[in-house]
């Protein structure tokens, strides 16, 4: 079920108003909007979106289903579900971990997963997908964002572009609730800078991982990607062999 609004601040704030206030939603359940005012991104950032060019929608996932140490796979579903849409399209759509959705060096989509409480258990968890499809000018600071419009060259349907994604989420929730690596093997397969040496900074745990340009300081390193372990955790692999895993907002992509 898909629910359009006119206009909205915030697709994500709304649903999670209406949850605490006791309405309930199935899996699923998508709050749409072509026009959102104030919507937010990770880390308490802003995501600027025109109005009626892009798609900014809330999925109802049905996380009760899983337990907490997997729910992990929930930002994979997700992220995973935007890039075969796009690629459907004929975008070469790639994940930057954890969830930002890249076309080349090009950020095209964000992802915002909150959970809505139950007294200490987790009742459901809401997904916030912003997809840039037709927008052209970007005002915002952002340093690298893109649109299907900008690397295409024709307008799209955006009705067209949620019903692709939320049909990709359809398809793959079997794979996150599944015991098996199948969902893990096809988020590293779409992973990006999954191959190759690349630099990187480690950062304060309060300073949000982010792609930045590169400065030529002590502090960055070179490694490459070796895996995602099941909490979410990128591992990364150095010249020397060492492996070291980091949490969310523990490390920064860095552009050569």
């Amino acid at each position: 079920m898909i629910e359009f609004v006119d206009e909205i601040k915030s697709t994500n704030s709304e649903l999670m108003r209406r949850s605490q206030e006791g309405e309930s939603y199935p899996h699923l359940f998508t709050l749409c909007t072509f026009r959102q005012t104030a919507g937010r991104g990770q880390r308490g950032n802003g995501w600027e979106s025109e109005p009626d060019k892009n798609i900014s929608f809330t999925t109802v996932l049905d996380s009760s289903l899983l337990p907490v140490t997997r729910l992990w796979r929930l930002s994979m579903l997700c992220a995973l579900a935007v890039a075969e849409a796009l690629r459907s399209y004929g975008l070469e759509a790639s994940i930057k971990w954890p969830n930002d959705i890249y076309v080349g060096d090009l950020k095209i989509c964000g992802i915002l997963i909150e959970n809505v409480l139950q007294g200490s258990t987790i009742r459901c968890s809401l997904a916030g997908i912003g997809v840039n499809v037709n927008q052209e000018i970007f005002v915002s600071n952002a340093p690298n964002p893109t649109s299907m419009k900008l690397l295409l060259g024709c307008d799209f349907s955006k009705e067209e572009v949620l019903a692709r994604i939320l049909s990709e989420m359809e398809r793959l929730w079997p794979l996150a609730l599944s015991e098996s690596e199948s969902l893990r093997e096809l988020y590293m397969a779409r992973l990006y800078r999954k191959e190759g040496t690349w630099l990187w900074r480690e950062v304060a745990s309060s300073t949000a991982p982010m792609m930045i340009t590169r400065e030529a300081d002590d502090e960055t390193f070179e490694a490459a990607i070796d895996s995602i372990n099941e909490q979410g955790q990128l591992i990364l692999l150095r010249a020397d062999g060492t492996r070291r895993a980091y949490s969310f907002k523990e490390i920064k992509y860095i552009i050569r």
